[in-house]
């Protein structure tokens, strides 16, 4: 049976976070208080997991796994995940090697809810975005719950029989002190869950907080204190299975996984969502409205080796993952060799040579790997780094780069015309 992961995302929240840039090209009215477009939504994901799934079932497909993402899926009502997920089952069947299906919450979604009933439908692990154990950074990153609510939605969960939950949480916020990073993460181990994502804050485009901001994070600051949040995290026997990504026993984020190391294929349900599926990528309309009103026309199609943001953003995931970066399966699933791609792509191919350079990385096994979690921490705070800074990033690409640079990577965004300076600059 060929294995295939789902993703089925879900645009609604109940409050426009300052941090967050995955809907920030939609007005904050059209994304909360959306309740009378739920039950379209609903029906619009069902039209399109009728259409595509029953194919996919006859060409011996099999779901190893599913993540409901978003946006805040929770938003819907029980009923409403429970009827999508039925939907899904009964068009497609679960591989043998079936491992979970996601829920992503947030702790003040979770009291309408009734979780037992949607543990029995199906979905056998949490995901809830907390961000901070402490209240008054809470508020500053714009989210609607509290702390307090944070413990009450665990208790919820394992009532229900969930035993497989991650917690979200930030570090390296605006004028966050080690002080603040290390009360966070303390705190939130306390909660006892077995896997957290400790995400390095991005400053990213049209969010109240790089609105704000006027300076950043030098690279030494971000890697101290990443690595201070490891050693947290490893001094309470959580390993670090990719970047950002802590477990403390085998039980990983699968779907997660399935995009860093391209493990299977992928199909998205849903605005925004992205596939890959046959050596295409298939992207979702970007507006929830437009997906009500067609389900089945897709935002765009294209092969992923015609497309270079494509690739280096996969060329990033993939080094950055415990696996490494396989090149066989790099070509199997993007259609195009490594080496082609680093032709490709002036990106990808002055990070490569910088890396191999600097003795970061090395292959073994057909496998591009780091030679240690330090050198994958250094790489990734580094691109973080220059991410603010333009004249840097031409820079690096013509200094190590074996092709001229036409213009500056589209993954490097953040930094153009939002005047932010390094910190300590």
């Amino acid at each position: 049976m060929k294995e295939i992961s789902l993703y089925v995302h879900v645009p609604y929240c109940n409050s426009k976070c300052h941090f967050c840039s995955y809907v920030s090209h939609i007005k904050t009215e059209d994304l909360i208080r959306q309740q009378s477009h739920y039950g379209d939504y609903v029906e619009a994901l069902k039209k399109q997991i009728r259409a595509y799934l029953p194919s996919l079932r006859e060409k011996g497909y099999g779901v190893r796994s599913m993540y409901f993402g978003g946006g805040t899926p929770t938003s819907l009502s029980t009923d409403q995940l429970v009827d999508i997920i039925q939907t899904i089952k009964q068009n497609i069947d679960l591989s043998p090697n079936y491992i979970d299906t996601t829920l992503e919450t947030t702790p003040e979604n979770t009291t309408n809810h009734d979780f037992t009933r949607l543990r029995e439908a199906g979905y056998d692990r949490i995901s809830m975005g907390v961000q901070s154990m402490i209240d008054a950074r809470l508020k500053r990153l714009g989210r609607c719950h509290s702390t307090l609510q944070v413990s009450s939605a665990l208790e919820r969960f394992r009532q229900a029989g969930f035993d497989n939950i991650n917690v979200d949480l930030m570090i390296a916020l605006p004028d966050e002190t080690n002080e603040e990073l290390q009360l966070n993460l303390e705190d939130g181990l306390k909660l006892g869950t077995n896997h957290y994502t400790v995400y390095m804050f991005v400053p990213t485009p049209n969010t109240t907080f790089l609105k704000k901001m006027k300076r950043v994070y030098t690279e030494e600051e971000l890697c101290d204190k990443y690595f201070l949040a490891r050693n947290i995290m490893e001094n309470n026997s959580f390993k670090e299975n990719h970047w950002q990504y802590f477990s403390l026993d085998k039980r990983r984020c699968i779907s997660d996984s399935t995009y860093f190391s391209l493990v299977t294929e992928w199909l998205a349900f849903g605005s925004t969502g992205n596939s890959l599926l046959q050596n295409k990528v298939i992207m979702g309309p970007a507006h929830h409205k437009d997906f009500i009103n067609d389900p089945l026309r897709p935002g765009s199609v294209y092969a992923p080796s015609k497309s270079k943001p494509y690739l280096e953003l996969h060329y990033s995931w993939a080094i950055m993952s415990e696996r490494g970066l396989d090149l066989k399966i790099w070509e199997e699933m993007l259609g195009i060799s490594f080496q082609n791609g680093m032709e490709q792509s002036v990106e990808i191919d002055a990070w490569h040579h910088y890396l191999k350079q600097h003795g970061m990385i090395k292959e073994e096994n057909n496998k591009i790997v780091f030679v240690d979690s330090n050198q994958r921490t250094k790489y990734a705070c580094k691109r973080l780094a220059m991410t603010y800074d333009m004249s840097a990033i031409n820079q690096f690409y013509n200094q190590y780069s074996q092709f001229k640079p036409s213009n500056a990577s589209s993954l490097h965004w953040v930094s153009q015309n939002h005047g932010l300076q390094v910190q300590g600059a």
